[in-house]
């Protein structure tokens, strides 16, 4: 019983957390994600024009190889992390549609025992034309 106890703890612990993870990736609007990608690409850019390999100080010769590819590995690791945050998102907005999808598939395939059922489903076959709008808003926005 204990294991049991311990194992639906466990459970419950990394779904609240999985849930706070989809709450802070949808927090972020793909549109601002991506300006940050574009920003994060141009900084790239930028390093790699303005930044010479080495540079002549009297009979020195300074090399600035190693810092401009660190630099330029921060900003293409920063832009693969932003591509992924991009794709969490999309997978958890299909995620959501497919599931609203089956909701109303199941409900459409249940078949009413009593009138009062019978109803209920007339008056949710009545609503999916609304429920159609807004998941094809939901994938627009996807």
């Amino acid at each position: 019983m204990l294991v049991q106890d311990l194992e639906a703890s466990n459970n419950k612990e990394d779904h609240e957390r999985k849930e706070n993870e989809v709450d802070v990736i949808l927090g972020y609007d793909l549109q601002q994600i991506k300006a940050h990608i574009n920003n994060q690409i141009e900084r790239e850019s930028e390093l790699r024009q303005f930044i010479p390999d080495k540079i002549q100080v009297g009979i020195f010769d300074i090399s600035f190889d190693k810092i401009k590819s660190k630099s330029i590995q921060k900003h293409k690791y920063i832009i693969e992390r932003l591509k992924n945050l991009i794709h969490s998102i999309i997978k958890y907005n299909v995620r959501d549609i497919a599931r609203s999808k089956d909701k109303i598939m199941r409900t459409i395939e249940n078949i009413p025992v009593d009138i009062r059922k019978l109803a209920e489903i007339s008056r949710f076959i009545e609503d999916i034309p609304a429920l159609v709008v807004e998941l094809n808003r939901s994938i627009e926005n996807t």
